[in-house]
């Protein structure tokens, strides 16, 4: 009996102890868990802010209960900050989605943070009810942010209809150069992908995000291409080559583009993308394609950034999350849903190859960017904090 009465004053004392446990709480060095759909998402981002000396841990599509309790707002400090990166891309069903905006406003009940970034995605520009479904998931994530981040310039325009227009901030993607594998030279990775040796330009089309229209729609374009330069006699030896990798999202199966490719050989297919390989298709390639519709939502700006920190002409519809992306040395812009103006923008790539300065490849290797946005990324939960901890007294 007295065995068991001191084992129960013991637990007490510890259920005390946890209960009153807390982080440290400080408007300086905030504690950010970053909620993601995979590992390797927010690499990055958490490796700049360690460097800066803050506290980072990371979460994949879930808020922990022990994290929750253990940062909420005491003794008028806020020590806690929860980001959710690219939440659109969450792999939760229904149920999980209820259990995650459930864990949402308990954490704003505790005085914590909440901070999203908006980084697009495929389900943006395609059709079918799991899309539409990720996409409303996305917009109640946004929806509870105290801040929503963007890469895309004048945020308030490019959210004009939705209530979070005015918690929207534009944060500047940093440059991706380095952060690929050692490349290959052109002519092995081309030899690797059966492209032929002769191809003067090759475009790249990621088919994997976009939907079966919009990867016929590069393809029809590309035939039509190809038609334009053989009417010309200063053209007619010209041999561009169009890579398409995986499958279109909204499709397990595309029998009407493997049909296409079929009829021109200047068109290779590879139904599986490799993401390992993507150093690879990167040094094939001289141009990158990305043939959207008319979905003001679409685009990934990530991806227009790596191709552009790897000195690739970046082919882009001209819609608001590429507008200022990259400078006009770097991309084109198209008008999406004009067949004619893919064909132009296709034909003028090739006059637009470029170097890099050394100035400019400094400014877009990946650690002097990460590092800025860290800083800028500081400023702002600094900001929220201070924002939060004055709303609360």
């Amino acid at each position: 009996m007295a065995a068991m009465a001191q084992a129960q004053s013991w637990g007490r004392i510890q259920q005390q102890f946890m209960l009153n446990n807390h982080a440290p709480t400080t408007l300086h060095t905030p504690c950010v868990l970053f909620v993601q759909s995979q590992p390797q998402d927010t690499v990055w981002p958490v490796q700049a802010l360690r460097k800066q000396g803050m506290y980072c841990s990371t979460s994949i599509a879930d808020l922990p209960f022990s994290w929750l309790w253990r940062h909420r707002a005491h003794h008028d400090a806020v020590p806690g900050i929860i980001h959710f990166y690219r939440p659109g891309a969450f792999p939760l069903n229904c149920w999980q989605r209820q259990q995650l905006l459930l864990k949402i406003w308990l954490a704003r009940q505790l005085g914590i943070g909440i901070i999203s970034t908006d980084t697009g995605g495929y389900w943006h520009n395609a059709g079918g009810l799991r899309y539409v479904t990720r996409r409303a998931f996305e917009d109640k994530i946004f929806a509870r942010s105290h801040i929503v981040l963007t890469f895309t310039r004048h945020a308030e325009q490019f959210y004009r209809t939705l209530p979070w227009r005015d918690r929207a901030s534009f944060l500047a993607h940093p440059g991706l150069r380095e952060v690929l594998p050692k490349m290959s030279d052109s002519a092995t990775a081309r030899m690797q992908l059966g492209i032929q040796a002769e191809a003067d330009f090759v475009y790249l089309c990621l088919a994997f995000l976009h939907t079966e229209r919009e990867v016929i729609q590069c393809m029809e374009a590309f035939s039509e291409l190809r038609i334009v330069l053989l009417k010309s006699e200063a053209t007619a030896t010209l041999n561009p080559q169009l890579l398409l990798l995986g499958t279109p999202i909204d499709k397990t199966q595309s029998a009407k583009i493997l049909k296409r490719a079929a009829l021109n050989s200047a068109i290779h297919v590879f139904l599986e993308y490799q993401p390992a390989d993507l150093a690879m298709y990167v040094a094939a390639t001289n141009a990158l394609v990305l043939p959207y519709a008319t979905v003001r939502m679409a685009g990934v700006p990530e991806l227009a950034m790596l191709f552009y920190s790897y000195e690739r002409i970046v082919i882009s519809p001209n819609l608001p999350r590429f507008h200022g992306l990259l400078p006009p040395h770097g991309g084109i812009l198209y008008n999406p849903g004009s067949h004619t103006s893919l064909v132009q923008a296709l034909l003028l790539a090739p006059k637009r190859t470029f170097k890099h300065t050394e100035k400019e490849a400094a400014m877009l290797h990946y650690q002097h960017g990460w590092r800025n946005y860290a800083l800028l990324l500081l400023d702002t939960y600094k900001t929220l904090l201070s924002h939060l901890t004055k709303k609360k007294n």
